[in-house]
């Protein structure tokens, strides 16, 4: 035992823990910089392993003070530099187990009574006849590593678990090929300054707020529309509207009047008064699917797809 507290009382063991500390909260800054504050805090800041480094980092400080006998008067700017190391390990211990982050708005001459928690939350509710159970457990999900995340209830003599069995991260929309697809658009909406990629399969429509694209979804609509349909393996567009178009091979532009049967090409953009659109692309037979938007930057929001496996009894 006197071993043991020699061993993590001394300078060596002191200087070990600092480089440990200092290499991590760097490598933390980087991950953050590149994955965002969620992963950096998933691996680094809030993982157990972190948790401990500094436990043992305040366990040596004071075990330092102890053998070096550094409260008295002659060494007292070393037991100050100390002391000021347990300060802020004691303040980071307390933001991170009995504080809690947030944002209140409060507006000028007002009151505010809430708080947004800046954490996340992986909350579960089973219901069955008057039972009920529930369980609530903070996220925090790497972008770059294997995520557990389960919760495992029992309401009514039954058995719920929910596991988490896929995380998307800054998730999109896209199209793939698959020979047993439907015909699929891979298009770019653009209105107000803004553009939005959408995924089109055929029988359904996209509602840009304007107008609508419909590719053959049989439906009636009381704005504008602009039909697509595919005949002889070529796509076609129904308009009764007139639509400028840009080319963007060669930046030739024009106009084009209404038509029952219009070419829709790619890399084309097509303008109405209401707004833009772009086919980038037209897959014959295709599936939708959920993927990492490979453009995706740390600062930029986004939406994430998670995905579970429910379990009640054996079902």
């Amino acid at each position: 035992m006197k071993q043991i507290l020699s061993f993590l009382g001394s300078m060596k063991t002191m200087a070990v823990l600092m480089l440990i500390f200092a290499f991590s909260i760097g490598y933390a800054t980087i991950i953050e910089n590149d994955y965002g504050t969620m992963t950096a805090k998933a691996e680094i800041y809030n993982a157990r392993w972190f948790e401990v480094l500094l436990g043992l980092l305040a366990f040596n400080l004071f075990l330092n003070i102890i053998n070096y006998r550094m409260f008295t008067v002659k060494k007292a700017p070393i037991f100050i530099f100390h002391i000021a190391f347990f300060v802020i390990l004691f303040g980071a211990a307390v933001t991170r187990f009995v504080g809690f982050e947030g944002t209140m708005h409060i507006r000028e001459g007002m009151t505010s009574n809430s708080i947004l928690s800046s954490v996340s939350y992986f909350d579960v509710s089973a219901k069955s006849n008057k039972e009920e159970a529930s369980s609530s457990q903070e996220v925090y999900l790497s972008k770059r590593k294997q995520n557990d995340l389960s919760s495992n209830l029992s309401v009514d003599g039954k058995d719920v678990d929910v596991k988490l069995i896929e995380y998307i991260p800054d998730a999109m929309e896209s199209i793939v090929a698959d020979e047993n697809g439907k015909p699929m658009l891979n298009l770019m909406i653009t209105g107000g300054g803004q553009g939005k990629k959408v995924a089109l399969a055929e029988g359904s429509y996209y509602d840009a707020g304007n107008f609508v694209l419909d590719f053959g979804s049989g439906a009636t609509f009381d704005k504008p529309a602009i039909g697509i349909f595919v005949k002889d393996g070529v796509l076609y567009m129904k308009h009764s509207m007139k639509l400028s178009y840009f080319k963007m091979a060669d930046r030739s532009k024009g106009d084009l009047p209404a038509n029952d049967a219009e070419a829709f090409n790619t890399r084309m953009l097509y303008s109405t008064d209401l707004g833009s659109f772009v086919l980038r692309e037209f897959l014959p037979k295709a599936t939708k699917k959920i993927m990492s938007d490979p453009n995706a930057k740390a600062k930029m929001a986004g939406l994430d797809v998670l995905r579970f496996n429910v379990k009640v009894g054996d079902k």
